[in-house]
């Protein structure tokens, strides 16, 4: 089980690198708000980072949300599911490998991974400082959580 407790940690990498990503790669406006999501998530993508630095990167939003994604990344009008999963696993992986440059050299990204019912953190375990981003889009407020793991269990 994972202990969360919140923190600022790269918030201002994180604001620039998941904009850019969601603004470049999805053709959507995205700004920061300091504002709860509007609907539950129902999916997560997740990517781990281990070496220097140890933690991990989810990007959480709804199903709708993910099929617009996968619309605009792999420009499809009607993506199957595996192809809505393999966008949002994409992103999470774009947003991590961009924020992996940020952190401590010799940190490792591993491949995304994609969960459902906004279960991000269901096989981590220990302590974690989280940086909670929610970012706007005309799709909807989408989730973006950044962990390090600061204890392992």
């Amino acid at each position: 089980m994972l202990t969360e407790t919140p923190s600022r940690l790269y918030l201002d990498d994180l604001v620039s690198v998941a904009c850019g990503v969601f603004q470049t790669m999805l053709r959507l406006s995205a700004e920061p708000v300091d504002a709860p999501l509007d609907t539950p998530p129902e999916m997560a993508a997740a990517v781990r980072f281990m070496g220097q630095w140890n933690g991990a990167l989810a990007i959480l939003c709804s199903r709708r949300q993910a099929a617009l994604f996968a619309r605009r990344l792999i420009n499809t009008d009607d993506p199957a599911p595996d192809e809505i999963e393999d966008a949002l696993a994409e992103l999470a992986n774009m947003v991590g490998g961009n924020m992996k440059s940020i952190l401590p050299r010799g940190v490792q990204l591993t491949m995304p991974a994609v969960s459902y019912h906004g279960n991000y953190a269901a096989s981590l375990d220990g302590e974690a400082l989280t940086t909670k981003l929610v970012i706007e889009t005309e799709a909807g407020r989408v989730l973006i959580v950044l962990m390090e793991i600061t204890s392992p269990a």
